[in-house]
């Protein structure tokens, strides 16, 4: 029986009988002298060269090692490999290898060749294509002689062959762990720019705090909070050229073009304009800045609209005037329902189951004045009585009282008890004033006439047989119209809307005039928003307390102007208007109150030709007043609704300048398309603005991006080997760097960011680390200073803290071969890392770890060396002996489930006990031709 036992301290003894070991070494003689050439053409060129890259390949042992570590199909293929890497790309190669085992026995009594190495024996591969019939072919032949030493089990096998590829099953090297200290660091990333720079000019503040502060396991989530301050902007200076749309269509909110609109009356999501003799329109009005036409009834020429219930009442001056009920149950489907004759008609108000109409019933003037009718059935109007007047224009009424504007006679008013017997009760007459009432509206006790020319009348009408003239506010203009809410009147005073407080009726005070291009006729105030018959230019909506478009445009431009962001000692404003011609209204100063002053001084009125307002601020940024240092900009605002011009053309050749162009479209109905190829053009952005308070952000905005295109801040964090993004806050991976965009930092502001990462107990790279440092080495604030130069500051805190790791190793450090199909292990595992390990699992494999294992053994508790856990007692258990009914490689493997979260490194090792010493001879015969 063949009994032999090998340490690593101690070496083998063997015995081998002298008769077979002389006949093997005669044999290895002959074989190694008599190598021979196949009879081909010895002319063929690359003989020599490859005779002697073979020759090479088996002096320095890459043959032997070759065929020693791999199967003969592989080995085959692997030596053509390294062939056809001598030899020129256009030949080819055939290898082909016979592999003979030694018959002891018989080579005792025969020492031929046939008998030591039976061709029974014989295993036959081959690598390559034919031979070819047709080519000139060098083929040569070399043999070898492998010599096997005796029984043994080699506990060195596993590092002899590291260089061979392990077994699938694991994809990383296995080495022992360094016993140097490791400390995380990363080259800086190669996108930075640096420069010499003053650190006595520019000061950064650094700071980093981690979470656990004392030491980090594998495995933890890790809380790191980096900041930095600076004492002053660094920037690059800027000229901006604030380029603002004054065309007729910025005086508005909404806007539904009509031809004569004369009145206006609103009811619900609806309002009814009177628009001469283009009939009756119902509007939408549900959104107040997008509203939209629903129907019309166009029967007559209307002046004036009043309403009840769900019935319209019309006055028209068509060829015979007359009074008309309309339907508008169905706001889109206006219904004509009865009409009544008059032979004059100015103004119609409808209260309750009545209709008061100002004109005259006949062609006698004793007809003139309040005519009533009975209403009550609308699809039947019957004249009820008539009260006289003078000049009746417009009516109010208000309880059992009516109040008619009588153009030069005043107001009077009126009992209007008795239907059927109304009386006048007092009168006031604005003759001595050389004007004309137009309009009234009541609101309590108070009575508000407009009297064109004259402007806003508040009278006292307490006492409706003694009224009294309280005060008055003469308008700019004519004042046409009156309506009422809460402690404002509002007068349409043909050019603009007056908004008077009138809180105080007995002083009324301005609160605020809207200009317009157009003709305000008459109004209608709901909560914020003002309805308006703008004459030939239809309905017209605004919020009044913000204004129209042109003005919540100044306001938000002023604010733009005032924002923090600006430094006046080296940027510069200007500004531009534009409609069908352009006007440079500032030129570009650094004075932000003379860019100011000139805004507020901006009205609306005219076409609209955005390309001229560029075109206009282009010159001005490439004038002999820009700072050529400073980066242009121009930010347009316009409703977008351009009916002139090439603005695409000019934004090109802004573009062209280096100058960016910020659009925004300002309004519900404002054309989009056209601002939004203005930006891009530029490769700015565009943006759009449905009402004021969103303009004011947008302009906030674009003040910043402004800042961010002149200030180009970013930290740069190194992004550790081995390391998860657990979260990484604003931050983002970008060339193995967390990089976190700061943008604009302020004076004094301090920049922070959070992130957070983990390093895998199972991760191959954190098997030697130690400690990490954070943030890093390498982590880089990068800064654009007011002369545009790049400058880099490296983060000078950081916090370094021990790693600790769960790391478990197998060694089999005794073999014994008992018998050729038995064998005795000793084995050692341990815990090399800080942390203890839980329960874990033994494997035993034969040849392959792929294979179902030989033997499994449950691995106890192991202590780290800085932690007590899972109810350790030490960190090593032995196992010996282990017991094996199988001889070849041996493979031991811990935790090879993975089912412990540890460092995957020395997790295997082998021994290799062969039982039965077999000597080996290998034929290689290989054929090389041209292609």
């Amino acid at each position: 029986m063949l009994n032999l036992k090998y340490t690593k301290s101690k070496g083998f003894v063997f015995s081998l009988d002298a008769a077979v070991a002389a006949v093997i070494l005669l044999i290895a003689s002959s074989l190694i002298i008599n190598s021979f050439t196949v009879p081909q053409n010895d002319s063929f060129s690359s003989k020599e060269l490859i005779d002697s890259a073979f020759d090479s390949m088996l002096k320095n042992g890459y043959l032997m090692q070759t065929i020693d570590l791999n199967s003969p199909s592989q080995a085959t293929e692997l030596i053509r490999n390294k062939i056809l890497s001598f030899i020129p790309e256009n030949f080819d190669a055939r290898i082909e290898l016979k592999q003979y085992d030694l018959n002891s026995d018989a080579c005792r009594s025969d020492k031929s060749f046939e008998s030591c190495f039976p061709a029974n024996e014989l295993i036959e591969t081959s690598a390559g294509l034919g031979i070819p019939a047709d080519k000139e072919v060098f083929s040569s032949r070399k043999t070898y002689l492998k010599y096997q030493p005796p029984a043994d089990c080699n506990l060195e096998y596993y590092e002899d062959a590291e260089l061979k590829e392990l077994p699938k099953k694991f994809n990383y090297l296995f080495f022992d762990a360094p016993q140097k200290k490791t400390i995380f660091t990363q080259s800086n990333p190669e996108s930075i720019l640096f420069f010499d720079f003053n650190e006595d000019e520019f000061i950064v503040d650094f700071n980093v705090t981690v979470n656990p502060t004392d030491v980090i396991f594998c495995d933890q989530n890790i809380d790191v909070n980096v900041s930095l301050s600076i004492p002053e902007s660094f920037r690059k200076a800027v000229d901006v050229m604030i380029v603002m749309d004054v065309s007729g269509s910025m005086s508005w909110g909404g806007r539904v073009e009509t031809n004569d609109a004369t009145k206006i009356v609103k009811s619900g999501n609806n309002v009814f304009i009177a628009d001469g003799s283009y009939g009756l329109k119902s509007i939408d009005v549900s959104n107040p800045l997008l509203p939209s036409v629903l129907d019309t009834e166009d029967s007559g020429t209307y002046i004036d609209v009043s309403f009840s219930g769900s019935t319209a009442f019309v006055a028209d001056t068509s060829s015979t005037d007359e009074l008309i009920s309309v339907d508008f149950t169905n706001p889109s489907n206006l219904n004509r329902l009865d009409r009544e004759s008059v032979n004059y008609i100015t103004g119609v108000y409808a209260s309750g189951d009545y209709v008061f109409v100002a004109g005259r019933r006949t062609s006698n003037n004793s007809t003139r004045g309040i005519i009533i009718y009975d209403a009550s059935n609308p699809s039947s109007l019957s004249y009820v009585s008539v009260a006289t007047s003078s000049d009746p224009e417009d009516i109010f009424v208000s309880g059992d009282y009516a109040f008619l504007a009588d153009g030069t006679s005043g107001l009077r008013v009126y009992d209007i008890s008795n239907k059927s017997s109304p009386s006048e009760t007092d009168s006031l007459d604005f003759s001595a004033d050389s004007t004309e009432a137009k309009a009234v509206f009541v609101s309590g006790n108070t009575a508000f006439v407009a009297a064109e020319n004259a402007g806003l009348y508040a009278i006292d009408v307490t006492d409706k047989n003694n009224i009294s003239i309280l005060d008055s506010y003469n308008t700019p203009d004519y004042a046409l119209d009156v309506f009422v809410s809460g402690d404002y009147a509002f007068v349409s005073d043909d050019s603009s809307l007056q908004i008077i407080d009138v809180s105080n009726p007995s002083d009324l005070q301005l609160v605020k005039s809207i200009p317009t291009p157009y003709y305000f006729n008459s109004v209608w105030i709901e909560n914020q928003y003002a309805f308006l018959a703008a004459d030939n230019y239809g309905l017209i909506t605004f919020d009044w307390i913000q204004g129209p478009r042109i003005d919540n445009a100044k306001a938000a431009a002023s604010r733009f102007l005032d924002s923090n962001n600006w430094d006046f000692n080296s940027d510069q404003m200007g500004l531009v208007s534009f409609n069908t011609s352009a006007v440079l209204e500032q030129q570009l100063t650094s004075t932000k109150n003379d860019v100011n002053s000139a805004l507020y001084s901006l009205t609306a009125g005219g076409g609209t030709n955005i390309a001229t307002g560029i075109y206009a601020a282009t010159t001005e940024l490439t004038s002999i007043r820009a700072n050529s240092n400073a980066i242009p900009f121009q930010v347009l605002l316009s409703d977008g609704q351009s009916n002139a011009g090439d603005s695409a053309a000019a934004a090109n050749a802004a573009a062209a300048q280096g100058i960016k162009i910020f659009t925004i479209a300002f309004g519900e109905d404002a054309d989009e398309d056209e601002l939004r190829t203005i930006a891009e053009n530029t490769d700015a952005n565009y943006y759009h603005a449905t009402d004021a308070n969103v303009l004011s952000d947008i302009y906030a905005l674009i003040a910043k991006e402004i800042q961010e295109e002149a200030t180009n801040s970013n930290l740069f964090v190194p992004f550790f080997d081995g390391a998860l993004a657990i979260n990484l806050g604003i931050g983002i991976i970008q060339d193995n760097n967390i990089v976190f965009d700061i943008g604009v930092l302020e004076p004094g502001q301090q920049w922070t960011a959070s992130y957070t990462l983990n390093f895998p107990c199972n991760e191959e790279y954190n098997c030697n680390v130690d400690a990490i440092t954070f943030p890093g080495d390498g982590t880089v604030f990068v800064f654009t200073d007011p002369d545009g130069n790049t400058h880099s500051f490296d983060f000078n805190s950081s916090i370094t803290l021990d790693f600790f790791k769960r790391d478990l190793k197998v060694d089999i450090f005794s073999g014994t071969l008992y018998s050729a199909g038995q064998v005795y292990l000793d084995v050692n595992v341990s815990s090399l890392g800080e942390l203890a390990s839980p329960e874990s699992t033994l494997r035993f494999y034969l040849n392959d770890t792929n294979t179902s294992a030989l033997l499994s053994s449950t691995v106890p508790a192991l202590c780290g060396s800085e932690e007590t856990a899972f109810g350790c007692t030490n960190n090593y258990n032995i196992y010996s002996p282990v017991i094996l009914n199988e001889s070849g490689i041996i493979y031991a493997t811990i935790n090879d489930d993975s089912a412990v979260q540890e460092c995957p490194l020395g997790n295997t090792d082998a021994v290799n006990c062969f039982s039965v010493p077999i000597t080996q001879a290998y034929v290689i015969d290989y054929y090389i031709w041209r292609k």
